[in-house]
């Protein structure tokens, strides 16, 4: 029985975690569309560039992607990272 719940407990945790992830990314995607007035698509880009540059880092506890600097936030910064194919 304690093994039982044991594992819904690890379930259910994965789950919440997963939720938050997703609500990162979903949360960065609606910030540049609304601030810098991207596409989806650019916006999906512009993630994968920072998290491959390690400019921004994930912070599951709180379903949110946190800059590593401010400079990021900015149009130039976000313009650079759209010109940037990987």
């Amino acid at each position: 029985m304690a093994e039982a719940q044991a594992r819904q407990a690890i379930r259910s945790f994965l789950v919440d975690r997963e939720t938050r992830i997703n609500n990162a990314h979903e949360q960065f995607y609606e910030e540049v569309q609304e601030q810098f007035h991207k596409t989806r698509a650019e916006a999906e880009h512009v993630l994968s560039v920072f998290r491959k540059a390690k400019a921004v880092k994930l912070d599951a506890a709180s379903g949110r992607f946190r800059l590593t600097h401010g400079a990021y936030w900015e149009l130039g910064a976000i313009n650079n990272a759209l010109a940037i194919q990987i």
